[in-house]
């Protein structure tokens, strides 16, 4: 049983170097697409559009599903680094995960983790990585992947379950 619980461990080693080079490798070659410009404050219209465009989109398919969502993901890249963004950001991720676009979902995904990190959100990280683990393992049948994401997914709820419950 020992060596089974070794095997295990190494396993995990190589699959978080491998997850983790590989995030590295995308954020340092694409960039990221952001416009130059924030918005300080944004309108209460502004922020109840973009909700609106992406639940929209939900309900949308093909064309029309990406127009909405790149109408809000233009909008979201105005908002200052925020909660509000993030919310936005992890939803945005989920629904281009659902959609045929992606290289939107990529970049998508990757800013909603780096600022969730940077909020410290772990369940919004958790998120992230749950939507990239769906990615990876069903849309580029990279199973391995996948499933690494999926452990730091499920990582990070247990430890947010914990600790609500003491």
């Amino acid at each position: 049983m020992h060596s089974g619980m070794t095997l295990l461990k190494k396993l995990r080693s190589a699959l978080l170097l491998r997850c983790c080079t590989g995030v590295a490798l995308t954020i340092a070659l694409t960039g990221c697409s952001r416009s130059g410009s924030t918005i300080s404050a944004a309108s209460p219209e502004q922020k109840d559009s973009i909700s609106l465009w992406i639940q929209q989109a939900k309900d949308t398919s093909g064309a029309a599903k990406i127009a909405l969502l790149e109408k809000a993901c233009r909008h979201i890249y105005q908002l200052p680094d925020d909660s509000l963004k993030l919310k936005h950001l992890t939803a945005l991720s989920y629904e281009y995960l659902e959609s045929t676009d992606s290289v939107t979902f990529r970049k998508v995904n990757r800013e909603a983790m780096l600022l969730a990190v940077k909020a410290k959100d772990s369940s919004a990280l958790a998120d992230t990585y749950w939507d990239l683990g769906d990615y990876l393992s069903n849309k580029l049948n990279k199973a391995d992947s996948g499933f690494y994401c999926y452990i730091k997914a499920q990582q990070l709820y247990e430890k947010l379950e914990n600790s609500f419950s003491s």
